[in-house]
């Protein structure tokens, strides 16, 4: 059979497929870069030590997984009635590998969100718990992702692959058991963990700004635990399940376009959504989604904590350090000093607690450092 690559497969005509489909890979391998950097600065500044800071590493990493299968994800309109079983094959596991990321990127950001909410209203950490949130971001997602495979329902899905919601012989129709997967294993449970991020997220801002400005005394020891506590472990992490649910309401608003559209049309056997409209909120959320990689980089270099140590000399002295080209030759100098919130009996691991007397309390430099808590 011949390849179908018309209307009748795709919601809009080949121009528009280029055009969509090139901006979706090439932003999503650009903000693939981005990312990567980001990982590179916190290899070579060691900024793991902390459980804090391991969460991002594990919401970089899913970020940077998700940003290349979409990038790689090309075959869409190709895998239409192909006689190519390479195309088929690879159409089937581009698809999954997109959902599986997918739902990396969002357990991770629930991660987040979780440990802001307990450290916010309890003022404890949970990283006694951070194998069970590897679990939750990594291993969870596995559960569910393989269930279209059992009813062939992974292919192609208009531009990219996905979750296929059409017949493979017949494009006109739907593909019944494939839709209700989508809002079974993705529609559905994204919206609804939208929500619970929402209900937890507002309070855990607002309660973290109202500790900051009641704990304002300079020398109660409490105050102060509080303030180090909200700066090194509150603060680095507020923005990041921000960016991640604006991102995520712009497919969800195509879908819920469509579903609608769809479902007042006179004929219900058919794909009727306004190509226009639709071809629009596809193109706003193609463009709009891979601009996690970058929002999330910035959001990272753009931490106090973080931004100080952007410099061209320190990038060297870390760079030797990491690589052990003169770990010799490097002088440093170590100021101790106690106070990161994981070391603050706030529930912390003696991993944490070790790491604070290590690395964090040195200068790639050699140069004599404090920790800015404020």
């Amino acid at each position: 059979m011949s390849n179908l690559t018309n209307e009748s497969c795709i919601n809009f005509g080949s121009s528009k497929y280029n055009i969509a489909l090139g901006l979706r890979s090439g932003l999503s391998f650009l903000s693939c870069g981005f990312i990567f950097c980001m990982l590179l600065i916190i290899l070579l500044f060691k900024k793991y030590k902390f459980f804090s800071q391991r969460l991002l590493l594990y919401l970089a990493l899913s970020c940077m997984l998700n940003l290349l299968t979409a990038g790689l994800n090309l075959y869409g309109t190709k895998a239409y009635n192909t006689t190519s079983s390479f195309i088929t094959i690879y159409c089937k596991v581009a698809g999954f590998s997109e959902q599986i990321t997918i739902w990396w990127t969002i357990m991770a950001t629930f991660c987040i969100v979780i440990a802001l909410f307990i450290k916010a209203v309890c003022g404890r950490t949970t990283s006694q718990f951070e194998f069970g949130y590897v679990l939750i971001i990594f291993v969870f997602p596995l559960i569910f992702s393989w269930i279209p495979f059992y009813y062939d329902a992974y292919g192609p899905d208009d531009m990219f692959c996905w979750i296929r919601e059409v017949n493979l012989s017949d494009c006109n129709n739907y593909f019944k058991i494939g839709m209700i997967l989508r809002y079974t294993l993705y529609y559905v449970p994204l919206t609804l963990l939208m929500l619970l991020l929402v209900a937890l997220y507002i309070p855990a801002v607002i309660i973290a700004h109202k500790k900051k400005s009641r704990w304002s005394g300079n020398f109660d020891p409490e105050a102060i635990a509080i303030r180090r506590m909200i700066a090194m472990e509150i603060r680095p992490l507020i923005y990041y399940p921000l960016i991640v649910l604006v991102i995520n309401v712009f497919p969800l608003l195509k879908q819920l376009y469509a579903t609608i559209n769809d479902a007042t049309s006179s004929e219900h056997d058919g794909l009727n959504h306004n190509l226009t409209t639709y071809f629009t909120l596809s193109v706003i959320s193609y463009v709009i989604y891979p601009f996690q990689g970058v929002l999330v980089t910035l959001a990272f270099t753009l931490d106090p904590e973080t931004r100080k140590l952007l410099t061209w000399k320190r990038f060297v002295a870390a760079f030797l350090q990491t690589c052990c080209c003169r770990s010799r030759g490097i002088v440093r100098s170590y100021s101790i000093v106690h106070g990161r919130s994981d070391s603050l009996n706030y529930g912390s691991t003696s991993r944490d607690r070790a790491a604070v007397t290590q690395d964090e309390s040195c200068d790639p430099d050699g140069l004599h450092m404090k920790l800015n808590w404020e």
